[in-house]
């Protein structure tokens, strides 16, 4: 007799295909709209802005740098672009990689064509939609003619606000919040953002905490090809992946070197990941039936064989030698069960040597689940030669690089010392104003500066703050790193930033502040500065 449990509906599941890291939903035209409804339809339980993505190389190109194993060129957009709910192909060269992969999506779904199925579906279930971002005259004029195309449609609003996300003056909260609010008054069901790339997708982050919306997409200049002022190819160049070409042509002197560059990009990129999976696969004992199973398989096997420990406060899974789709489905409910415990995860790779090309959604979905639960992951034993450079050419491994130790031992201690808990704290000492931050600071954490408390207190006193707990920070939480140093600039107050890891001086680098503050590795230097 089946269990109850193993019908229960597992949080890892296979139906997209990882490509550079990044997990692409295998869906075409009408599944995705089914499915960004489904979002809608949920929202009323899950009270959680939805987010979708179309990712075609430019996100890739600027996600990514351009060898395996440096650090992302912009971490941020690339978390996002994981944690997204649904990713769509918005270009060929995404499908035509996953051919290669032995996971071939099924289409290539663009803003351009998603934008139009969704209002014509909305058209029909009467659920209204708001356009952000393009140029004002651009955004009204693709609002209209969606409404020409789809008689009934609502259009809750258009907006084309002007928004920042990097440089010194990355944000402001005030004109944000203001956005916001007209959109929440508005109260549309689908939100349309027309920022471009990465804009479009570090604004939602930073505002998805306060958006009522069950759900927004990245369209990116979709408003344009709407209107018309920016033309399609021919449907055969669509469909044949030549419309980079096509457009090209509309406007070279803009684009060819932008495209020439991500395509030579994409190109150093995948070599490296296609020569590992092959690899890999001439390795893999019983790999073709083993694949063919899986392939032909559309439910998990329900035995696992999965070898785990359930302690009081952490949950340690140990992983096999080889990582098979066929070992991710029979052990995918079990590890679903042991994420839904909101324990921290403890990882065993000491016996790992390798995995299966496109088997990464199993890490992508455990981080996703993890991240988006504010729950901790720890990894020990990642020390295989083989494993760790499969991890780099897949475009995974800076997911694993800032969480791996060298024992138990240790992270037991960070366990018992709880040091992950979000949390900012003030102390004054010895002349200098002390700000330490635990944890992740962005803006759903609850973890942010408060600077009216730290202007008020501080009283010209140098800053000294310490990041040597900070496992990650968004846009948000740089912004107001921006707005707190500029405040000490004016006041001729010192400032400075201690124990900022290589990841996350990173994500100061993707937000244009890496020169606008100054840094020391140990308090030792710190205090030497701060004289």
């Amino acid at each position: 007799m089946t269990s109850k449990a193993l019908l229960t509906p597992t949080v890892i599941k296979d139906n997209y295909t990882p490509i550079l890291g990044i997990p692409i939903d295998n869906l075409d035209l009408e599944e995705t709209t089914d499915a960004i409804f489904a979002l809608l339809q949920q929202y009323p339980l899950t009270q959680r802005a939805g987010f979708v993505a179309t990712v075609n190389v430019d996100f890739l190109v600027n996600a990514h740098a351009w060898l395996p194993g440096q650090l992302p060129r912009h971490p941020e957009l690339l978390d996002i672009l994981r944690n997204a709910d649904i990713v769509t192909a918005d270009g060929m060269p995404l499908v035509w990689l996953s051919r290669l992969l032995g996971k071939s999506l099924k289409q290539r779904v663009t803003g351009a064509d998603l934008v139009p199925a969704l209002c014509k579906r909305a058209a029909k279930e009467n659920a209204s939609v708001y356009l952000l971002g393009g140029r004002e005259e651009i955004a009204i004029q693709a609002a209209q003619k969606l409404q020409t195309q789809n008689p009934g449609l609502n259009i809750a609003g258009v907006s084309s606000p002007f928004v920042t996300t990097e440089g010194i003056n990355i944000d402001d909260e005030a004109q944000d919040q203001l956005v916001v609010d007209a959109i929440n008054q508005a109260k549309p069901d689908i939100l349309f953002i027309g920022f471009g790339n990465p804009k479009q997708e570090i604004w939602f982050q930073r505002n998805k905490h306060k958006l009522q919306v069950p759900v927004s997409l990245g369209v990116g200049g979709t408003f344009e090809f709407i209107v018309g002022s920016v033309s399609r190819a021919p449907v055969w160049m669509q469909r044949s992946g030549l419309e980079w070409f096509y457009r090209i042509t509309q406007d070279p002197k803009r684009l060819i070197g932008r495209y020439l560059t991500g395509i030579a990009k994409l190109g150093v990129m995948a070599v490296p990941m296609l020569l590992n999976s092959r690899i890999v696969l001439r390795q893999a004992p019983g790999k073709d039936n083993t694949i063919a199973a899986t392939q032909d398989s559309d439910h998990p096997i329900a035995y696992p064989d999965i070898c785990a420990l359930s302690a009081d406060h952490y949950n340690l899974i140990c992983l096999p030698q080889h990582i098979d789709r066929s070992w991710v489905q029979r052990n995918a409910i079990f590890i679903a069960q042991m994420l839904d415990q909101q324990r921290p995860l403890l990882l065993d790779f000491a016996d790992v040597e390798y995995f299966e090309p496109c088997t990464e959604h199993l890490f992508l979905q455990m981080f996703r689940h993890t991240t988006n639960n504010h729950q901790q992951v720890y990894i020990a034993g990642l020390n295989h030669p083989q494993l760790i450079r499969q991890l780099k050419s897949f475009r995974v491994y800076d997911m694993f690089r800032f969480k791996v130790f060298s024992s138990f031992e240790k992270i037991l201690f960070l366990l018992g010392d709880e040091q992950e808990t979000s949390s900012v704290q003030y102390q004054s000492r010895g002349g200098i104003f002390h700000i330490t931050l635990t944890g992740s600071v962005e803006a759903d954490s609850g973890n942010l500066l408060d600077i009216e408390t730290i202007t008020n207190t501080a009283k010209g006193r140098p800053l000294l703050v310490n990041f040597s707990r900070v496992s990650a920070i968004d846009n948000r939480g740089l912004a107001l790193l921006a707005k707190l140093n500029k405040l000490c600039g004016d006041k001729h107050q010192q400032m400075l930033l201690l124990g900022v890891n290589a990841g996350i001086q990173q994500r100061f680098q993707a937000a244009g502040l890496l020169n606008a503050f100054s840094f020391a590795e140990t308090h030792e230097q710190a205090m030497y500065l701060l004289r």
